[in-house]
């Protein structure tokens, strides 16, 4: 699989009598980041717009979900760490 250079995320909110209200957003990836974490923090900004009263909550989500990428990055260094280690 190729690099991927942009990412994007939306959502719908229903008011009832067919007023809805979509937000979304799209960002490009630099070559520093992770996709997953570029989408995380566009996810947050969107949910941010739609229900800006429990944006903090979305703030501590978003940082459980980086903190949980990262351990699964450093998990998986470990890993192949200790497999070259082993040879």
């Amino acid at each position: 699989m190729g690099k991927i250079i942009k990412v994007g995320y939306g959502e719908l909110k229903s008011f009832g009598m067919y007023n809805n209200l979509k937000v979304s957003a799209e960002a490009e990836v630099n070559m520093n980041e992770e996709p997953e974490q570029v989408l995380m923090e566009i996810k947050k900004f969107v949910q941010s717009q739609l229900n800006p009263e429990i944006t903090h909550l979305g703030a501590d989500i978003t940082n459980l979900e980086t903190k949980k990428l990262d351990l699964i990055h450093e998990i998986e260094t470990l890993v192949e760490t200790k497999r070259i280690l082993n040879k």
